[in-house]
């Protein structure tokens, strides 16, 4: 099935499809002349070996009641990447992203920076008592903007706005609706994305406005959002953002 042909399934059905078709491109067409050079026309950056995209973490097939965070794209490691790849096609792609945080808990014994930034944020605006990879794995999806992994964002860009409007946008449009999120999504990126997403391609589906260390807006007028600087990078702190973000999530 292709992907235009996926975008018109919904739910569990949709998911399982465009994982299909991800892991047969990967297996059958990474280095033939077609998907490691889509991608980095695509996306100006080059996959370091065939690792299936990253397109969500965490129990997408139990959505009810989950924070949602949506990153720029998954990062690489050599050593991490290659298990992860292992394990994929050991238990299935499905398994393998439903059960991530799970398997993350067996490979190490704390939360890796990405995770434990994003736990500090949440426990200090949600009042979380404990964030580990067990909450993570019952609470939390992580989905990402682009699918496909690099070891930095450096040369990272969408060089085809209507394509990726088209296809990775309408693909991230189809987990909200599966996930149907009933508190502000989060995403990770901003000011980066807010140059692409104010184009003229995407004003009919996103809007949103600067505030003093965050944005706020609406997906398909359904769906709010909190667009947030990497959290490594925030102006004035975690704390501070809390506040500043405090009065838009609780009211």
């Amino acid at each position: 099935m292709d992907l235009s042909n996926i975008l018109k399934l919904n739910g569990e059905q949709f998911i399982r499809e465009l994982l299909s078709y991800e892991q047969k491109r990967f297996d059958t067409q990474f280095m033939l002349g077609s998907v490691y050079e889509q991608i980095n026309t695509d996306f100006g950056i080059f996959p370091v070996n065939r690792t299936y995209p990253s397109y969500f973490a965490g129990d997408i097939l139990k959505p009810e009641g989950k924070y949602i965070f949506i990153g720029m794209n998954p990062g690489y490691s050599k050593i991490g990447n290659e298990a992860e790849q292992h394990h994929a096609e050991e238990v299935g792609y499905m398994e393998h992203n439903r059960n991530l945080f799970q398997y993350f808990k067996l490979q190490r014994s704390g939360l890796i920076p990405y995770y434990a930034n994003i736990g500090g944020f949440l426990k200090r605006l949600y009042g979380i008592p404990k964030i580990d990879w067990d909450w993570y794995q019952e609470n939390f999806i992580n989905l990402e903007m682009i699918p496909y992994h690099s070891a930095n964002t450096n040369g990272l860009r969408i060089n085809n706005p209507e394509h990726f409007r088209k296809t990775y946008f309408a693909i991230l449009l189809k987990f909200l609706e599966h996930l149907t999120p009933k508190r502000p999504v989060f995403i990770l990126g901003f000011p980066t994305f807010e140059s692409y997403l104010s184009q003229s391609h995407f004003t009919d589906i996103i809007s949103f406005q600067k505030h003093d260390n965050f944005w706020t807006g609406r997906i398909a007028d359904r769906y709010g959002f909190v667009g947030l600087p990497f959290l490594t990078r925030i102006k004035g702190g975690k704390d501070g953002l809390v506040t500043s973000l405090s009065k838009y999530i609780h009211e």
